[in-house]
């Protein structure tokens, strides 16, 4: 009888199938990356595991996984403690994509894939001062992706890697461009694509959009300043939609020191370190936010209000580029003495 009853009701609400249906490939993928945009890496990994698991043959656990190390070792390119991870996840990921390639050579998965694992090894070496075996690497990222879009133009994702894979090529170190004439492998960059490629990646990507506004932002900060008004605009969208992702932060105070006005990136400082009680900001993080507020107040001739700020800052628990930054702040204050 009372199965009977659960039948009758399933039969009368549709919801009892969705119920017990898996979340698909594509769901799965959008909560990773979404995610991935909040800071929150170690769910991120854990939806890649699942992919890994229920969809083993589809490459994009180890996709989803790669995507998120390359993030988390940019932020510190001297802390190591992602490297043999990268390298697993890569290795499986190139497993996958070349009998992906070998069984449907005119599908662009395959070459998607490959170009995200080469795209990956690429950074790393290049982080870790190997620049041949990077070169190596990003030649193979270009060649794979160009082969993506050759087979889906539509796959808008692909340009964020091509765009700045190209753009980097463009920009290499000065001694490996002086000897790359004698390389074949050292790739060549495109100045006409780099850039067009993450802004067309930023407006329509499927799923990588916002990760491409970040990085197409972070560019026009570096290179091209006459449009850095363009720039806030995508970061002030990213921090407003993903409030507690440090990085899209401190690089939205960034943005405002570059212009010049201090005052709000005071306040962008300060807004981000407001925190409920049960959720205080994480050490690190509060310890970056302090050295903003110094470098700020400083800029802004309040020596005081600066040193105040710079007292509260643990450099143990500084990223290397940060280390860097407040000893240069502590000079710069002994220097009006």
């Amino acid at each position: 009888m009372i199965n009977k009853l659960i039948f009758a009701l399933c039969l009368s609400v549709p919801l009892c199938n969705a119920a017990t249906e898996p979340p698909s490939p594509d769901a799965l993928l959008r909560q990773g990356t979404n995610l991935q945009l909040q800071g929150n890496y170690l769910e991120a990994t854990a939806i890649g595991e699942q992919l890994k698991q229920q969809f083993p043959a589809s490459g994009l656990g180890q996709a989803l996984n790669i995507n998120a190390l390359v993030t988390r070792l940019s932020w510190d390119l001297e802390d190591t403690q992602f490297d043999a991870a990268l390298k697993s996840e890569t290795s499986a990921a190139l497993d996958l994509c070349e009998q992906k390639i070998a069984k449907q050579p005119d599908n662009s998965d395959g070459y998607y894939l490959c170009g995200q694992a080469r795209f990956a090894l690429t950074f790393l070496y290049a982080a870790r001062g190997s620049y041949f075996r990077g070169g190596r690497n990003a030649t193979q990222t270009i060649e794979q992706l160009e082969q993506t879009l050759a087979r889906d133009p539509d796959l808008t994702d692909a340009k964020m890697h091509l765009g700045i894979t190209y753009y980097y090529a463009d920009n290499l170190p000065p001694f490996v461009r002086a000897i790359s004439r004698f390389l074949k492998f050292v790739p060549s960059g495109n100045s006409a694509k780099s850039l067009p490629y993450l802004k067309e990646a930023a407006q329509s990507g499927l799923y990588l959009g916002d990760a491409a506004k970040y990085l197409y932002a972070d560019l026009i900060m570096s290179s091209e300043p006459e449009r850095l008004e363009e720039a806030g605009v995508l970061l002030n969208d990213l921090v407003t939609r993903f409030p507690s992702n440090r990085r899209f932060q401190f690089k939205y105070i960034a943005y405002w020191a570059q212009r010049g006005d201090f005052d709000q990136a005071l306040k962008v400082a300060n807004d981000f370190a407001k925190r409920p009680s049960c959720c205080p900001l994480p050490v690190e993080d509060l310890n970056l936010v302090n050295l903003w507020r110094a470098n700020a107040q400083l800029a802004s001739g309040k020596p005081k209000e600066a040193r105040a700020h710079l007292t509260t800052v643990d450099p143990s628990v500084l990223p290397s580029w940060a280390k860097h930054w407040y000893e240069d702040s502590h000079q710069m204050l002994a220097d009006q003495n």
